[in-house]
């Protein structure tokens, strides 16, 4: 057996340090001690070490058989450490799964019985005895779990979270959980949208409540409700909808969903909702800009989706509009006025075009594929693996007309591939690209517009999505062809993990683009560079962009765009797009 030794050529490469054995003449894998820390571009982790032993499982082929992590995490000025033993055996490598469909997809199946065997058999079995700590450990938690089931544990722990707190109303909302755990209810909170101003409606208040109810393991009902009542304009709207979702036993991700949805709300006229009402809140008060235009629809819609749970999914709705405009009734700024006046709730790229109460009948109906899944196969259930192949969708949305009054008549297609490519030292290449336009265009409305998602406020949109420093509306169009395309290279520690004292920081450069192409008359580029990962120990969530635009009347924009990654580490959501619900 050669001991060989591995250490990276650089710091602050996400590569190991440790030890490795190789079997002599096999050149196989006969054990590994391997480590990770800081120094490795660890993330979630400070140290992490990995043990492993191979054994031979008959000519040339060596699978392991035992492997433990020891990872340490400081978070918040705690310590906290732990081992996890996995031991493996009767593996079975390179034989027919005993199945005519998923036969080459099955990528691991685990033996029907494996989480059925008593304590005895685990005694006879176990390959690495427990030792005394181990036993009275196993003991103790064992007595705490009957405690943790019991009803009366349960209750009493689901009152205490189910108690508001100050913090539950201003940043995330209020949580209930019922008896069970088989209700659920969540409400926004003023950071997410309870509480606005605009000059559409003045200051308005908008609560929204999600709730859930499951019936069984694999049948689930949700619905959401938003009330909003304008100060300003004496509005007061409300929609609700409900879902229906039933799963496929045995099988995790396949399942069809049915829903309704009827009701008034206010909508911006991009349907993707670009602005958010807490962004333009603070933009309209603090800089008199007031960038959000809405109106006011009555809708009914039903939907449908059946996802196969093998990178197939398809849905659509049919959906019945009746859309009214809406116009500014308040001014106030904290700005003064002197700065710039405040614009017309319609977008002035729409001056010309006659915006008027009308009805809309509208179907949509979309397929997405990604191909080259995989699956495990649990001893109760199977799961699917997402590959590292590009996800397709497709999409038909068609304006009907003369039905209820309808007036819209249009055809409109679209299609979408996007994907994440790992460059392992690298980094990640991601992009998104589009094409579409409209075969018919004898009456399109403002909503029914191809719209380009812009974004005019120093807080960055969604990347990917979004298009940093374009205008909101000034690119829409009914052509009858459009190409979109979104390019971004994280470069992870790529270049930064060069630069001696600045690769502590643990600053990842990022770069790319965005395109929309019409013809020569109508496009928008940009181009940007940044640094993601700023912030401090494990709360880095801020990104900082450069940004450069050019369009078809050759001039040129620079800007600077902020990013907000909200990790699990803290469950805010401050972008509530206005409209959505």
């Amino acid at each position: 057996i050669y001991k060989i030794r591995v250490a990276p050529k650089r710091l602050y490469e996400p590569l190991f340090t440790g030890d490795i054995y190789i079997v002599d003449e096999d050149w196989s894998l006969h054990s590994l001690d391997l480590m990770v820390t800081k120094k490795s571009n660890a993330e979630l982790v400070d140290t992490m070490q990995i043990a492993q032993v191979y054994l031979p499982l008959k000519k040339d082929t060596w699978v392991i058989k035992q492997q433990v992590l020891f990872p340490a995490i400081k978070i918040f000025g705690f310590d906290l450490t732990g081992d996890f033993v996995t031991v493996y055996d009767n593996q079975k490598v390179n034989e027919p799964v005993p199945d005519t469909v998923f036969d080459k997809k099955v990528v691991s199946e685990y033996d029907k019985k494996a989480n059925k065997k008593d304590t005895s058999y685990w005694t006879d079995v176990r390959p690495v005895p427990l030792l005394e700590d181990e036993q009275k450990d196993y003991i103790k938690k064992d007595s705490l779990r009957i405690v943790f089931e019991s009803p009366a544990y349960k209750d009493s722990i689901r009152r205490e979270e189910n108690r508001p707190h100050a913090m539950d109303l201003i940043v995330n909302g209020y949580e209930y959980t019922g008896k069970g755990s088989h209700f659920g209810l969540h409400t926004n909170a003023l950071l997410t949208g309870l509480v606005n101003y605009n000059t559409i409606e003045g200051v308005n208040v908008a609560p929204k409540f999600s709730l859930g109810y499951g019936i069984d393991t694999f049948n689930r009902l949700n619905g959401a409700l938003a009330l909003r009542y304008g100060f300003g304009n004496r509005h007061f709207n409300s929609i609700g909808k409900v879902n229906y979702t039933h799963g496929k036993r045995g099988w995790l991700g396949n399942y069809w969903s049915v829903g309704i949805e009827a009701g008034k709300y206010v909508f911006q006229f991009n349907p993707h909702n670009p602005l958010s009402g807490l962004y333009n809140s603070i933009s309209t008060l603090f800089y008199r800009k007031n960038y959000l235009k809405l109106y006011e629809r009555w809708e009914g819609k039903i939907g449908f989706l059946k996802d196969y749970g093998t990178g197939f999914k398809w849905g659509g709705d049919i959906e019945f509009q009746k859309r009214i405009p809406l116009y500014n009734v308040s001014d106030f700024s904290f700005a003064k006025s002197d700065i710039g006046g405040f614009t017309e709730n319609m977008p002035s790229e729409f001056k010309a075009y006659k915006w008027e109460t009308h009805n809309a009948a509208l179907a949509k109906l979309w397929v997405s594929y990604q191909p080259g899944f995989t699956y495990t196969r649990y001893p109760d259930f199977m799961m699917a693996h997402k590959s590292n192949y590009p996800v397709f969708t497709l999409t038909y949305e068609k304006g009907i007309p003369n039905i209820f009054e309808s007036k819209v008549d249009f055809d409109k297609w679209r299609v979408d591939m996007r994907d994440d490519i790992g460059l392992k030292l690298l980094g990640s290449l991601s992009y998104h690209l589009a094409t579409g336009g409209f075969l018919n265009t004898k009456y399109v409305s403002i909503p029914d517009f191809n719209h380009l998602n812009g974004n005019q406020l120093t807080l960055a949109a969604p990347y990917l999505e979004s298009f940093q420093l374009a205008p909101y509306y000034t690119y829409s169009n009914h052509a009858s062809l459009f190409g979109e395309g979104h390019l971004e290279w994280y470069l992870k520690g790529f270049l930064t993990n060069k630069i001696p004292l600045f690769r502590q920081l643990r600053w990842y450069a990022v770069t790319g683009g965005n395109a929309y192409y019409v013809n020569k008359d109508l496009y928008y580029m940009e181009a940007f560079v940044g640094i993601d990962n700023l912030g401090y120990d494990k709360l880095r969530i801020f990104r900082l962009d450069f940004v450069q635009s050019w369009n078809n009347l050759h001039q040129t924009f620079s800007g600077i765009r902020i990013g907000i990654n909200t990790s699990s580490l803290i469950r805010i959501k401050l972008d509530d797009r206005e409209g959505e619900w």
